[in-house]
């Protein structure tokens, strides 16, 4: 929900009527904001980043340590606004929203455990066939070994590769809302959308072919 789109909030926590008795726990109700006569409307911004915020307590210990050498990436924009007014006078009146939330953290870091160049042939030599061997080319190669491992008693090198993993979203969030006053009765129209992105990762293996993107798409 767009918090400037926002006219009426209430929050019923017990003693539900009739109308509510469907469900448990709190009920939220929102009303959102109605064109009037007058043509109005608002902007917004709100921007944090690691420039304009405060170091913490572990980022400052960390860099002491000389584990990291600047403050990690953190950006994080919320913008938008709101326009309203009449289509008739008196009669019928539209209400429009936008809002767009973007975020981006440092890259996490992750290790995998992955055969070297000849563990990797090995394994190719054991493959039943060659959608085996496919799937087996996807994998990343270790430089050098640290362990080894034993597959149908061959022994296999194995070693630590390391991969970082995009950390972000974004979303894009609308509501139009339409109403038509008929005499003692109202009509009113409400089409609220919204959209995120974002990595959807593999947390052992953040490569591309192991990955893809988190669509939410909500109406």
């Amino acid at each position: 929900m767009i918090q400037d789109a926002v006219a009426e909030f209430n929050l019923i926590s017990n003693q539900f009527s009739a109308e509510y008795g469907h469900s448990t726990a709190g009920q939220f109700n929102i009303i959102t904001k109605s064109g009037t006569n007058a043509y109005h409307g608002s902007a917004f911004y709100y921007g944090q980043n690691r420039h304009l915020n405060a170091m913490d307590n572990l980022t400052k210990a960390a860099i002491e340590a000389g584990d990291i050498s600047e403050k990690p990436r953190f950006d994080y924009t919320r913008l938008g606004g709101t326009f309203g007014g009449p289509i008739q006078k008196d009669r019928l009146f539209f209400f429009g929203a936008y809002e767009y939330r973007t975020r981006g953290e440092a890259a996490t870091g992750v290790t995998v455990i992955s055969p070297t160049s000849a563990g990797m042939s090995t394994l190719n030599g054991l493959a039943a066939n060659s959608e085996v061997r496919s799937i087996l080319q996807q994998f990343p190669v270790a430089s050098s070994p640290s362990d080894s491992v034993v597959v149908s008693g061959q022994t296999i090198p194995v070693g630590a590769v390391q991969y970082f993993a995009p950390d972000y979203e974004n979303q894009h969030d609308f509501q139009i809302n339409i109403d038509y006053n008929v005499g003692k009765h109202q009509l009113r129209g409400r089409v609220l959308y919204d959209r995120l992105r974002q990595p959807n990762l593999n947390p052992s293996l953040p490569l591309p072919q192991f990955t893809g993107d988190f669509a939410k798409d909500g109406r």
